[in-house]
């Protein structure tokens, strides 16, 4: 990981802790107003890790972790939080660990989709979340975009 681009090493000074992550999503899940921070300590928490990709998902009533790196490693894991609980969700198939992929939810096929991101090379791949079954399929869309960092995407609304 000794050359990895700019965007990563501008990255690499924003390590989120799980604690942060935990504070950030809390006011997603309570009637806490959202000026107001509470430090949650959750059981379990994934390692610590920058350039993740987190995104709600309204089918699982969660927010859905997957990725990031740290110093020495890219991750593949998903990882799903409950305004209170860290889960780690072990799937069969997954996408590729990297660091900077995008995601929002689709409202319309009501699925999560993830799309590219970096591990050593740059990615265009794209994967669906399912949050009701917990489980990630590849998707194989007509047109794929080219490999992107930190692409924006966002929900459209119908």
């Amino acid at each position: 990981m000794r050359n990895l681009p700019r965007f990563v090493l501008a990255l690499r000074s924003v390590v989120w802790s799980a604690a942060a992550v935990a504070l950030t999503a809390v006011s997603a899940f309570s009637q806490i107003p959202s000026s107001t921070w509470v430090r949650l300590h959750p059981q379990r928490v994934p390692r610590a890790r920058a350039a993740c990709v987190m995104v709600y998902d309204p089918v699982s009533q969660k927010i859905v972790m997957f990725g990031g790196f740290s110093r020495t490693q890219y991750f593949d894991d998903t990882w799903t939080f409950d305004g209170t609980n860290w889960k780690r969700i072990r799937t069969s198939v997954q996408p590729a660990a990297r660091a900077a992929a995008s995601a929002a939810y689709d409202t319309t096929l009501k699925q999560v989709v993830l799309f590219g991101g970096y591990d050593g090379e740059y990615l265009n791949d794209t994967w669906m979340w399912n949050g009701a079954t917990s489980t990630w399929t590849q998707a194989t869309p007509t047109h794929q975009p080219v490999p992107e960092t930190l692409a924006m995407m966002a929900r459209s609304i119908s």
